[in-house]
């Protein structure tokens, strides 16, 4: 995980320019090798459903993380996914990607218990209500696409999945 967080970045090697290859390795590193290690670890056994669903999610919203630096891409010589498929582009895949991954969490949960499947979807409206507010502002002005919408969207998703995770635990 570390190595490919470095490998990413690192001048000799900088998977930031390979559009597809940085978001297959990246999702599946911090999704799927994630939860699967962390799984083993802590109950010794693999959490494979689990592993694909989390580098399904990464792998939705991964681009919304590049929107904000298209310009600074193009000047490294780094195309991004998010560059590869311009503003529009970024926002359609993110939405494509967050119907793929609510439908595989959600014939998850419906597997595992109604009432995670129903608390899964309301904890994470507001991910969804901001991303359609993001998504509709960044088309018309692209100059919507920056750092500061960006974090928000992940503090938001974060603290989302946390008050969902955390709740499964307690509940």
């Amino acid at each position: 995980y570390i190595l490919v967080s470095r490998a990413y970045s690192y001048d000799k090697i900088r998977l930031k320019k390979y559009p597809f290859l940085s978001w297959l390795v990246v999702g599946f590193f911090q999704g799927f090798w994630v939860v699967c290690c962390v799984g083993y670890i802590l109950d010794n056994k693999f959490y494979l459903v689990e592993g694909v669903l989390s580098s399904v999610m990464l792998w939705a919203s991964y681009p919304l993380t590049q929107i904000y630096q298209h310009n600074e891409d193009k000047k490294r010589g780094d195309i991004t996914l998010s560059l590869f498929l311009g503003i529009k582009g970024t926002f359609l895949f993110t939405f494509v990607g967050f119907l793929v991954a609510g439908a595989g969490f959600s014939l998850y949960f419906l597997q595992k218990n109604l009432h995670l499947l129903l608390a899964f979807h309301l904890v994470l409206f507001p991910v969804i209500l901001f991303f359609v507010f993001w998504a509709n502002k960044a088309i018309k002005n692209p100059q919507e696409a920056n750092f500061k919408n960006a974090m928000r969207m992940n503090l938001i998703s974060a603290s989302c999945l946390n008050i969902f995770f955390i709740g499964k635990i307690i509940f």
